[in-house]
């Protein structure tokens, strides 16, 4: 899903017209110790009434663990009102403004955005944690038990696993007068810390086939048709990718082809160097919607490698972009789909 997130700064804003836009508001319901954001009311009503599935952040300045408690209290009091429509987190913010204000340590740093976390998780609301590259790799200890909210400004999120990804401070969308920060949602937990890794994981058919890795899709969907039982699949695209893919169609997902074997890939006549072979690849088919509109939707997604054919698409998790369209083997690259 596609969403924005906004506060005062972001001045008046008209939600039926951003309606049509985004999917989702993450909207900041206040800072510190006892500041409610001054557009929080009429945000997160307006936006709610306009149809938006609806998130609130908090900006923590704090000294010590018991302001960060004051925080998460300051907090619950603006938002406990919405509980019901809260459905995309309440998520702790600490930035560069929260450490020029209070300097910490990388270790009180992270005990006070815990705090934060753990107070509201008592108070039965489910909590995230907003982060930059930076902060992740230098200036905070394991947060990997909370959902990311990843600050990355690039055309890639890296190898982050994050539950959601703001990709941009310079959105432009009617219904708001200023910049905006871009955001897109995958709703996935990260499996094991927030940094890099090798995401290409092992498994079983045998011990491992019923196993879900994302809400929609489980192990033997990725097995290779020659019956192994060893299966190499990339967990993060499953899970940010081809998962994104399941919930905006809203439809089931085929795997055609997943993890192939060398020899099965060579019985197929595969690429030499196919990513099938190394569990980075998929090609699959979308019930009720042409390979035309996944394809499109794979490139929103920005998926380096896309190939439309006439009856599925493929689609791998490779470093440089290939987007093409094969058309009974005739072969055109593509700018976009």
């Amino acid at each position: 899903m596609k969403g924005i997130d906004v506060s005062y700064h972001n001045g008046v804003i008209d939600w039926g017209k951003v309606s049509k836009s985004v999917d989702f508001a993450i909207i900041r319901s206040g800072y510190g110790k006892s500041t409610m954001d001054k557009q929080y009311i009429n945000n997160i009503c307006s936006a709610h009434t306009a149809g938006l599935k609806i998130g609130v952040y908090w900006f923590i300045y704090a000294a010590n663990m018991d302001e960060a408690i004051l925080n998460a209290k300051m907090c619950e009091k603006c938002i406990e009102g919405y509980k019901d429509i809260i459905t995309m987190r309440v998520w702790a913010d600490w930035e560069y403004d929260s450490d020029k204000r209070n300097p910490q340590t990388k270790e009180s740093r992270t005990a006070i955005v815990k705090a934060f976390c753990d107070y509201l998780e008592s108070r039965g609301y489910e909590t995230g944690v907003y982060s930059n590259v930076d902060y992740l790799t230098s200036k905070f200890g394991d947060l990997s038990s909370y959902p990311l909210w990843l600050a990355k400004y690039s055309s890639s999120k890296g190898n982050y696993n994050p539950f959601m990804w703001q990709h941009s401070s310079k959105g432009r969308i009617a219904g708001i007068s200023t910049n905006v920060d871009m955001n897109i949602y995958y709703g996935n937990m990260p499996s094991g810390k927030n940094n890099p890794e090798t995401l290409v994981k092992e498994f079983s058919l045998k011990k491992d086939g019923s196993r879900y890795i994302s809400r929609n899709f489980k192990v033997s969907e990725f097995r290779c048709k020659d019956g192994s039982d060893r299966i190499l699949i990339d967990v993060d695209f499953v899970q940010n990718k081809l998962q994104a893919i399941r919930d905006h169609f809203g439809a089931p997902v085929t795997i055609n082809s997943g993890y192939r074997t060398e020899s099965y890939n060579k019985k197929v006549g595969g690429a030499k160097k196919s990513f099938h072979m190394t569990g980075q690849a998929f090609d699959i088919v979308v019930k009720d919607h042409v390979p035309a509109e996944v394809a499109g939707y794979a490139q929103f997604l920005e998926i380096n490698g896309i190939i439309q054919y006439n009856n599925f698409v493929h689609m791998d998790s490779r470093d440089m972009r290939y987007w093409a369209r094969d058309d009974n083997g005739k072969v055109s690259l593509k700018s976009s789909f």
